[in-house]
């Protein structure tokens, strides 16, 4: 084809939204690059100039009262309540209903790896940072182990772990080992980990019948049961995502910060966090319990913050 025979290639399409994988593949990584100009590796962007290939348009329904009239906006206004009106009148895709931390936004919470990391090890060099962990086993469901680092000032950054299933225990002591030698720490306390793991089970390294506990241990990896308190657990780390307007971010030095910061290497957190929701009864009404569906990465969250107490004020 002759470069005079050649035309623009574009695909233009509006949607609703949702929290399908529309937004988390396409819309959310756009949305985060727009405001913190962080590049995840589902930003669709030129291999050239590293620029996002889509632009997405967020708006209200009043946006198009050109076409629509304004007596359709209003009655929109009217019809819409709560939730919906947040989602189809305000264009609002971070309004859901049912989810457990409607705080956390990847814009807010999520700091670049690099950035992360450069800023723990010279908090390390300087002796400023204590170390926890947590863990949550799961067999033919992915086990997740979590590091974090957290400061005088009561902020923690979850920097580091895994998320994977059907990996054996002697693999994830391993993993744990190779971990905690990168980041040069050799923890003083004991991780956190899911209660179920002490009582007697039928997984296996070359025994049956053992605790997965004591199969770590015999690995050279000690763990502690965590608090299986959902409610008070959930509590704590939703203060720690709140943004405090007078608190400063470590890294940004701006006011106006959260005191939970993950990395952007966590991609399997960011996403379970945005998929959190309460599970409903028969009437469709939530109850205070989750979801017991990928839950893994929030149930080694809740077993970090163990020790940890409630934000004051959040």
């Amino acid at each position: 084809v002759s470069q005079s025979r050649k035309v623009p290639q574009f695909f233009s399409f509006g949607a609703n939204p949702t929290r399908n994988w529309l937004f988390r593949d396409l819309v959310n990584p756009y949305f985060v690059y727009q405001k913190t100009g962080l590049i995840t590796d589902k930003l669709l962007r030129d291999p050239d100039t590293n620029k996002p290939i889509v632009k997405i348009f967020n708006a209200p329904t009043s946006a198009n009262r050109k076409n629509t009239g304004e007596r359709f906006s209003k009655r929109m206004q009217i019809v819409m309540r709560s939730t919906s009106k947040k989602r189809f009148v305000d264009g609002d895709w971070s309004a859901y209903e049912g989810l457990i931390y409607p705080e956390f936004d990847e814009a807010t919470h999520v700091v670049h790896h690099d950035a992360l990391e450069n800023y723990i090890r010279e908090q390390l060099q300087l002796n400023k940072l204590g170390v926890g962990e947590g863990y949550d086993y799961g067999q033919t469901s992915p086990s997740c182990y979590l590091l974090s680092f957290h400061d005088a000032f009561g902020n923690v950054f979850i920097v580091d772990g895994y998320y994977k299933s059907q990996f054996l225990i002697a693999q994830q002591a391993n993993e744990i080992k190779r971990i905690r030698n990168h980041w040069g720490i050799v923890p003083s306390d004991r991780i956190y980990a899911d209660p179920s793991i002490f009582k007697l089970g039928n997984a296996t390294k070359d025994k049956v019948g053992e605790k997965i506990s004591q199969l770590f241990h015999e690995e050279g990896i000690e763990m502690q049961r965590g608090s299986n308190d959902i409610a008070s657990g959930i509590e704590k780390i939703s203060s720690y995502l709140n943004v405090d307007p007078y608190h400063m971010h470590p890294i940004q030095r701006v006011y106006g910060a959260p005191r939970l910061l993950i990395s952007s290497n966590l991609e399997w957190w960011h996403n379970e966090a945005l998929d959190y929701y309460w599970n409903k009864n028969t009437l469709g009404q939530n109850v205070d319990k989750p979801r017991d569906v990928n839950d893994h990465a929030m149930d080694a969250t809740k077993y970090l913050f163990t020790k940890r107490n409630k934000v004051i004020g959040s």
